[in-house]
């Protein structure tokens, strides 16, 4: 018992002992393999289409035939008493199905797995769009730690330097507390992107179903998406949004629905045929019947204008989305060069303007000519303009996004490089 106990404590030292096992590196397409492995709807989809397949199998089916017994005369009284003079019948019924009708039948759901397909291929389109934006957010929550980061150090540069002047008596105690109290505030920025970063890596794995997934992302930043289509372009893209493709496919589904309606029209023809046993002569005989339904044609019409105004309406439906579309596309590519533009600006005037500015006052106040406040006040401008270009870049990537969600089109969206934004 002793040698077990000291076997379990020794193995559970090994584990305390053992490193840590290095977390994964969680690439885009990673992220959204998992997502669609995972996500409950891929799932009802498929179980749907298997659900029309099997439909489509029932309304390929002939009439079924029916056998029927009858029994007359019997257990009565008189002549009728016991089984004396019984009528026994037996017989097959079914009904002559125009053959217009079985095809209308399958036809119908045939459209409806078309249809079912574009669900599932604008699903997908949308799932992926998810899985990009939750990356795209987790990739700029790093981004902005990152540059919290470097103003920390910053922070405490300023820190060393307002000692060394304090110590010497070249400027005030209180120099040197100011840029204690900023070192903290920056320490605790920091604090607070970590927690934004597990955040955001906590939503991005909730779309898999286990938001306590241990991964890393790629220690890269984000950068500016290359050049955009010209706005003509991509119009004349919008027509592979899987919304109007599901037009598409939902007018020949109301065709295909407005054809079983007039199929409707045609009558189906009943019909019997058996043998019947006369019980009291012993005789047999054939009996059989021909039947037709009357007002068929009459019944059907109210289905056709149905089906007809539901044809008609799908067009007017789908004018009314290509003009929605067309609306948000023209928002998400005119926020795309705005972004950029603003991107521009800052990479070749602002930033390099302030770098300047902050290593001028640096050498200057080292040089015991400036004052400390002007070194960190352009050290807080500098490392909002670094912010302010990461929240553009991420604009910019996001409105890409949108633009690939509404065209169909596959763009070069979210390329990390290693350093800053670029």
């Amino acid at each position: 018992m002793r040698l077990l106990m000291a076997a379990c404590a020794a193995f559970l030292l090994f584990l305390n002992c053992a490193p840590a096992r290095a977390e994964l590196l969680l690439s885009l397409d990673d992220a959204y393999q998992s997502v669609i492995n995972a996500h409950p709807s891929v799932e009802v989809s498929r179980l749907s289409a298997e659900g029309l397949r099997a439909e489509r199998d029932v309304s390929a089916l002939k009439p079924a035939l029916t056998l029927a017994t009858e029994l007359e005369n019997a257990f009565g009284s008189g002549a009728a008493a016991a089984l004396g003079g019984a009528e026994i019948t037996v017989s097959l019924a079914s009904v002559i199905e125009r053959e217009e009708k079985r095809s209308a039948r399958t036809a119908v759901v045939d459209e409806r797995i078309g249809e079912l397909d574009a669900q599932i291929a604008a699903q997908l389109l949308d799932i992926h769009a998810e899985t990009a934006r939750s990356y795209l957010t987790a990739l700029a929550a790093k981004s902005e730690l990152a540059i919290a980061q470097r103003a920390l150090t910053q922070a405490e540069v300023l820190v060393k330097a307002t000692k060394q002047r304090s110590d010497s008596g070249a400027s005030p105690r209180s120099s040197h507390l100011v840029a204690q109290a900023a070192a903290v505030r920056a320490e605790g920025e920091m604090l607070r992107r970590e927690q934004l970063v597990s955040a955001a890596k906590r939503r991005l794995a909730a779309l898999w179903g286990d938001p306590l997934a241990q991964f890393a992302l790629p220690d890269m930043a984000l950068r500016m998406p290359a050049e955009s289509p010209g706005y003509e372009q991509l119009q004349a893209l919008l027509a592979r949004n899987p919304k109007l493709t599901q037009f598409a496919n939902r007018h020949r589904l109301q065709q295909a629905q407005l054809r079983l309606a007039q199929s409707e029209r045609l009558y189906d023809l009943h019909w019997e045929l058996g043998i019947r046993r006369l019980q009291s002569e012993d005789d047999w005989g054939l009996v059989g019947s021909l039947s037709l339904p009357l007002g068929t044609r009459a019944r059907a019409l109210p289905k056709v204008r149905m089906a007809e105004a539901a044809v008609a309406s799908v067009s007017a439906q789908r004018e009314s989305t290509l003009r929605e579309l067309e609306v948000t596309l023209i928002g998400a590519w005119g926020e795309l060069n705005a972004a950029k533009a603003e991107f521009a600006h800052s990479r070749d005037r602002l930033l390099p303007a302030l770098a300047k500015a902050t290593e001028s006052a640096q050498r200057y106040y080292r040089a015991g000519a400036g004052a400390f406040v002007d070194w960190q006040r352009l050290q807080i401008e500098q490392v909002a303009a670094e912010r302010e270009q990461l929240r553009t870049v991420l604009r910019a990537q996001r409105a890409l996004l949108e633009i690939q969600r509404l065209t169909g089109e596959s763009f070069a969206v979210i390329e990390p490089t290693d350093g800053a934004a670029q």
